[in-house]
This record gives C-alpha cells, structure tokens and sequence, in this order.
C-alpha cells in the first residue's frame, strides 16, 4: 500500500491509514455520484455508496437508512433545514460511527454527526461539516489511471 505522509519539524509522520479506489460518474439507486465512497454504520455489515462531496455543508442520510440500524443513530434533537438540488429539506441531527471501507490498509471508524431527513430522495451524502473535517484526506486522481481517495484519523 502506498501511505501518505505530513512533515512535523526534521521528520515525516504517515497519517494515511487506507485508500480506496476513486469511484467517480457512479449510479446508486438512480442517482449519479460524481465521486463515492463505500462505507457502513456503526458494526454493521452492510456496504454502502456515499457521494463524496467536499461543498456540502452537511453529510446526509435517508430516515429509511437510520431505522433500519435504530442502534447506529442517535438524536441530537436539532433541527436544521438546508437547500440543495433536490429543494429544501429539514432533518434532525444524529449521532452515529461511520466507517470509511478501504480496499487497501485499514478501514477508519469514527464518530460524526449526519442530518436524517424522512423522505429524502438523494444518495447519501458525505459533507464537510462534522464530516470531513474530522479526518486527513486525500484525493489522487492520477494513479494507476484510476484514482485513489486516502484516509487517515490524525
């Protein structure tokens, strides 16, 4: 595997954990995600596409998707509305452990905070806010003609 490092003073320290393929131009469930990443909720098995979107203030996640894993999510009985392609939307914010699933190192688990909308009709999505933020990334569109998306917890 191919690590990322960051230089501190006279030494380099890796921060990247794991990468995985850059999956661009994807349809999940009849939506186009430019750029995804796989990932699960909590311990749960089951893999998941999320679009990977550095601009989105907020990471989203369907009501259907938090009732199926009711020991994953937890309110933070917060409202918070926001616009976005699909309109305007309101959800209330929750806790939950999200895992980044690598196809090379190790996957990352940590916690985050993601806006459950009831009845919305986007993928899921991967925002900045309490997201993002959280954790070292990297995006090298160019290797091996296929792209990687690195991930580390600092």
């Amino acid at each position: 595997m191919t690590f990322l490092y960051k230089r501190s003073a006279d030494a380099y320290l890796q921060w990247s954990s794991g990468s995985t393929s850059l999956l661009t131009d994807m349809n999940d469930r009849g939506h186009k995600l430019i750029v995804s990443i796989k990932c699960s909720f909590g311990d749960r098995p089951e893999k998941h596409y999320a679009l990977f979107d550095t601009g989105a203030r907020w990471s989203v996640i369907p009501q259907s998707i938090a009732e199926s894993y009711p020991d994953c999510f937890f309110s933070l009985d917060t409202e918070i509305s926001q616009v976005s392609r699909h309109g305007k939307n309101t959800g209330v914010l929750h806790l939950c452990n999200i895992r980044f699933l690598a196809d090379d190192g190790e996957d990352i688990i940590f916690e985050s905070n993601v806006l459950v909308i009831p009845d919305w009709n986007g993928p899921i999505v991967i925002g900045f806010t309490a997201m993002l933020d959280k954790i070292r990334w990297a995006c090298d569109p160019t290797i091996d003609h296929q792209g990687r998306l690195y991930f580390g917890i600092d």
